[in-house]
């Protein structure tokens, strides 16, 4: 798993960055697992600012920043104004599309963006301040780990070990689950990008470059599940570019109590073989040698690559509601969202309360 995320500006002035990653305490009565396995974490300096992480990887600079002429949802809803500015205001999917959802109907929302086409350019970028809702957290916690207990054991050790399984899950997730931004080029929508760098905790912003087709304006659809994202802001930049980063890799690492751990920091320096393993409560901290510049303040972004092995809580051995592992093929996404509708609340504040969806 590849990640990025903004860290805090620093002043120029400032030349040391620092970074720590925690593993939750969980439930740890069954299944010996880790938490999560990182390496490769450096800092990513963009040449030129404002930067945005791109859904094909790399960084973007964006610039002359407008509102969209026009978004509307699946519902026919006007979201123009709540998704305007980033001030906590949050746009999610009708209540009454989830109960169409549920009841069988279509499973999928979108946000139909117009924006004006800006003169001399060849494209726009799409921004979007978003993060997931807890619906393919759940997912994983029901169906794949929850509902077959044991059996989920068996898949996690033995079935996603054949290559035939993961392209299965692969394909079911693609299928279902991210955005998928698309652009009108007459009368076709064309696909764009699909865009899966969001989780339920932090916001995340993003950038994705859009081909300026079409007449005076550009038209643009942001399709998801139902209830799958949060999503705070939509903008259009006129100008964009990519950028080429300064890589720092990390220069210190520290362990819980703060005692450096220089073992760590050739584990961390490259993806390889060599990953920092770690387990429920413990965390660590990293320092990367930025260096000083000479005015106003810079953007870093975290770029790390590293997965985590869920743990399977005793409970669910004595709880299982379904004798054979997860699959796909026998998943409805009308039932899933069935569930989400009716857990969705609950783990929502358990969540926010305690940063683990279920105990």
């Amino acid at each position: 798993m590849h990640s990025k995320a903004k860290l805090p500006n620093l002043k120029n002035s400032e030349a040391i960055a620092r970074y720590a990653q925690a593993t939750p305490v969980a439930d740890t009565s069954v299944a010996p697992s880790s938490g999560p396995t990182r390496n490769m974490p450096s800092i990513w300096v963009p040449r030129y600012q404002p930067a945005l992480p791109s859904p094909i990887g790399g960084l973007m600079a964006v610039g002359s920043l407008v509102s969209a002429g026009s978004i509307r949802d699946a519902a026919g809803r006007d979201v123009s104004i709540p998704l305007a500015r980033t001030d906590g205001v949050v746009f999610s999917s009708d209540g009454a599309l989830l109960e169409r959802a549920v009841a069988g109907g279509p499973t999928r929302d979108h946000l139909l963006i117009t924006a004006a086409k800006p003169a001399g350019q060849d494209s726009v970028a799409l921004v979007l301040r978003a993060r997931s809702s807890l619906l393919s957290t759940a997912i994983l916690y029901d169906y794949m780990l929850g509902r077959p207990g044991a059996s989920a054991l068996d898949w996690l050790g033995r079935d996603l070990s054949q290559i035939a399984n993961v392209v299965q899950l692969a394909t079911w997730h693609a299928e279902h689950f991210g955005m998928r931004v698309e652009v009108l080029d007459g009368e076709r929508w064309l696909p764009v990008a699909r865009v899966i760098a969001f989780g339920p905790v932090a916001w995340s912003d993003i950038g994705v470059v859009v081909p300026a087709v079409g007449g005076d304006s550009v038209r643009m659809r942001v399709s998801f599940t139902v209830d799958e994202f949060r999503i705070d802001r939509v903008a259009i930049a006129q100008r964009v570019r990519r950028v080429e980063p300064r890589n720092i890799t990390a220069a210190r690492a520290f362990d819980n109590h703060g005692v450096p751990r220089d073992d760590m920091v050739p584990m961390l320096a490259r993806a390889d073989d060599r990953d920092v393993e770690t387990h429920p409560g413990d965390h660590f901290s990293i320092e990367f040698d930025v260096g000083g510049a000479p005015s106003d303040t810079r953007t870093f972004m975290l770029a790390s690559q590293g997965y985590y092995t869920e743990w399977v809580r005793g409970k669910w051995m004595k709880t299982a509601t379904d004798s054979l592992p997860f699959s796909p093929a026998r998943t409805s996404m009308h039932d899933v969202l069935r569930t989400w509708q009716a857990s969705k609340d609950t783990l929502e504040q358990h969540f926010f309360q305690r940063r683990v969806p279920i105990s």
